[in-house]
């Protein structure tokens, strides 16, 4: 078989490169290839075997492209989650809420909380806890859920943007560019909070025009859902001693590593419960970005785009 030559097998390789990434990034984009049942995490590991396997990257160069410390504050952060929802903390601190909450307030403190959650902790798993008590919580007072619903979704992303560990993009940013946590947050944190002021005038223009939510919000107590066991101590004490070290300028993934840590030396939770709550398909979908935008930095993408 004669050899190729080497020019051709080079640009052969760029253009697989082009391939590889603008294929992953459409399906990226879309959620899932047209016609086939291929989601965000499967295209990226397709993309990052064949960024492997045309040998646009070597196996090595591979692992060295993967930014652990984003994937270790990221699953790390997931853990912490995970346990302060089975120890009640979300429903106690909505308990709280509620029984000291004004009649007409229901909109901005879903706002604000959500919010407030998803700047420190990740804002997808933040979803995922404050819609069902959302939806709960408006069904209870005989109010339409599709306000609060909104609300979580918009306020949980707004808040977010106020930290690093607020939502994988923010951790990856904070990951690669090395800015302190408070730092961060002096920056975006007054940006996230005008947000959801605005975000608090709109959704109430939008479906509160009047006094709709003016019903005694402190009756819902007695509703069934919102009967808990007494919440655990321990999360929220690891989750305090977490953010303390963010904010004393201790590496977020280190930080968030002990937290985790911590919260696996236990005797009475199951850590499978606690694993059963990471979304592994997110950490996959990372780990394979990362080899994909290696192989595409490798191939000269990223060089050809700045000269262009």
């Amino acid at each position: 078989m004669p050899s190729l030559n080497p020019v051709l097998l080079s640009d052969a390789r760029i253009l697989a490169a082009y391939i590889i990434f603008i294929g992953s990034y459409i399906v990226f984009a879309l959620g899932k290839f047209p016609w086939m049942k291929i989601d965000r995490p499967g295209a990226a590991i397709i993309g990052a075997v064949l960024m492997v396997g045309f040998r646009i990257v070597g196996t090595r160069d591979a692992l060295a492209s993967i930014d652990f410390a984003t994937i270790v504050l990221l699953f790390s952060m997931m853990l912490i989650v995970a346990n302060l929802r089975l120890a009640g903390f979300f429903d106690w601190i909505t308990e709280w809420i509620i029984q000291r909450l004004h009649p007409h307030h229901l909109l901005p403190t879903v706002i604000f909380t959500s919010g407030l959650f998803s700047a420190f902790l990740v804002n997808d798993i933040v979803c995922l806890v404050m819609t069902p008590l959302a939806v709960h919580m408006a069904r209870r007072l005989g109010l339409p859920p599709i306000p609060y619903v909104v609300a979580v979704a918009t306020a949980s992303n707004i808040g977010s943007t106020a930290t690093i560990t607020g939502n994988p993009q923010n951790m990856l940013i904070g990951s690669l560019s090395g800015i302190p946590y408070v730092e961060f947050i002096a920056h975006l944190g007054p940006i996230a909070l005008a947000g959801l002021f605005l975000n608090w005038a709109l959704l109430h223009r939008l479906y509160l025009p009047g006094s709709v939510d003016r019903v005694p919000v402190a009756d819902a107590l007695a509703a069934p859902e919102f009967q808990h066991r007494r919440i655990r101590r321990k999360p929220v004490v690891v989750l305090l001693i977490v953010l303390a070290g963010f904010l004393a300028g201790v590496p977020a993934a280190m930080m968030a590593a002990i937290g985790a840590a911590l919260l696996l030396i236990t005797r009475t939770v199951d850590p499978r419960t606690m694993y059963d709550e990471v979304d592994w398909g997110l950490l996959v979908f990372f780990l394979g970005l990362f080899i994909i935008v290696g192989g595409a930095e490798r191939a000269g993408l990223t060089n050809a785009r700045i000269s262009e």
